[in-house]
């Protein structure tokens, strides 16, 4: 499940929560897992992705490399919410899409299966 938010509504509720990140990279530059929110109404990456836990940020990444042309590498990292805040920044982005997989919650949501 993916919960689309605006930035202020994410913001807010994080606190100092660390979020996992996806990064692509293309023969030129590392750049962040996004989206766009609405492609009917524009056509630039507006959306970042974040998770608490690292294996369903995993497999969404995972699925952009099978379909992206141009992916080389792929990074997830984990990120305090100011970090997160300058990459929609630099990027100019405008909303968060909290990526929530039911089923698992257990464990510590960093991929060891813990």
């Amino acid at each position: 499940m993916i919960e689309l938010l605006d930035l202020n509504d994410f913001f807010a509720g994080t606190s100092d929560d660390l979020y996992y990140v996806g990064f692509l990279k293309t023969k030129e530059a590392w750049m962040p897992l996004c989206f766009v929110s609405e492609p009917d109404q524009k056509s630039f990456l507006d959306t970042l992705y974040v998770s608490r836990l690292q294996p369903p940020l995993r497999a969404l990444l995972d699925g952009y490399v099978g379909r992206v042309e141009g992916i080389e590498d792929t990074f997830i990292h984990y990120l305090f919410p100011e970090e997160i805040r300058n990459l929609i920044d630099r990027y100019g982005l405008e909303r968060v899409a909290v990526v929530h997989s039911e089923g698992l919650e257990d464990g510590c949501g960093c991929g060891c299966r813990g």
